[in-house]
């Protein structure tokens, strides 16, 4: 099936696609508080499309509550995944094994021979680009994750991003490799699974437990920006660190806004893992992919809920 012959029965829901470029300025240019601009912007995405919150939320009720993760991930803010509790991974990546090693090289050449200032973590493939990997964008929206996520939401939400990230050796420590909260919203979920195995000297991802999290930030009075070793530390909080290293497919659901988290810190070994975010479609600090351009590649294996999630409709 050609994207010509079926993008015209998909149709994308009216949605706010930039919100991060109003929340930036209005927070930045014009110095509006953040507790005045995310429900500011949260209000003005349901007076776009005010039928949308009762429609995401109705569907949800209607799927049963079967995952056993789920009161993990609210009580601790995220879950973790060993090869093959989600065998639809295992079976894309072996699928699309072969590409994604070809573009991880092609990366690692790029960086090898570029002047610029070394990053800490590059996007090899991002968004609309996998539909060149349909194995992986069909894992992404498959009903093991979405309903995951639509339970912990309440409302059915939106897939806002699907990045394959390859982070190399490096000594940096800024930015992300600091302990941070993501300010996207109030809560958002981020899979990661690995597509090479993940050890130690690999820069793993890190996070402290959302309870922990709520800790440190009240004792520190942490609102948001990055936090120092030091003051987790002094706070008791070291030792919690859950860091997630392990073989290829293993992997992890985190809330990556009530979690406190770092990654791609000191690496001696490259990584690369997959990453997906979800989001209530109301979040206020998030840009949302236009997936209608390509979604049509893929319109006969999604069903209603899968549509949502990539902001589409039949028409």
């Amino acid at each position: 099936m050609t994207l010509s012959s079926s993008i015209e029965h998909l149709q994308p829901i009216r949605l706010m696609r930039n919100a991060s470029t109003y929340n930036e300025m209005l927070r930045r240019k014009f110095s509006v508080p953040r507790k005045i601009v995310n429900p500011a912007i949260r209000g003005l995405k349901h007076v776009l499309n005010p039928s949308e919150k009762a429609v995401r939320t109705r569907l949800a009720r209607s799927i049963a509550k079967a995952d056993e993760n789920l009161d993990a991930l609210r009580d601790d803010g995220f879950v973790l995944y060993q090869p093959g509790d989600l065998p639809n991974f295992q079976e894309a990546l072996a699928q699309h094994r072969a590409e994604i090693d070809d573009r991880i090289q092609q990366a690692e050449k790029e960086a090898a021979q570029s002047s610029a200032k070394k990053s800490m973590l590059h996007t090899i493939i991002a968004n609309n680009g996998f539909f060149d990997f349909p194995g992986i964008m069909s894992f992404a929206v498959s009903r093991p994750v979405v309903e995951l996520a639509t339970h912990y939401f309440g409302r059915v939400p939106l897939l806002t991003a699907c990045s394959l990230w390859w982070s190399p050796p490096n000594d940096s420590l800024q930015q992300s490799q600091l302990f941070h909260c993501d300010g996207e919203d109030t809560q958002q979920l981020k899979f990661f699974f690995n597509i090479n195995e993940v050890t130690p000297e690999c820069g793993p991802f890190t996070l402290l437990p959302a309870g922990v999290s709520d800790r440190v930030r009240a004792a520190g009075k942490i609102v948001a920006g990055k936090v120092e070793d030091e003051k987790i530390k002094a706070l008791g909080a070291w030792d919690d660190q859950i860091v997630l290293t392990g073989p290829t497919g293993a992997g992890a659901c985190v809330d990556t806004c009530r979690c406190l988290h770092y990654g791609s810190r000191g690496n001696d070994k490259p990584r690369v893992v997959l990453m997906m975010r979800f989001n209530d479609h109301l979040a206020p600090n998030v840009d949302i992919p236009n997936w209608h351009l390509r979604a049509g590649e893929m319109k006969d294996e999604l069903d209603d809920l899968q549509k949502l999630v990539l902001g589409i409709r039949a028409g």
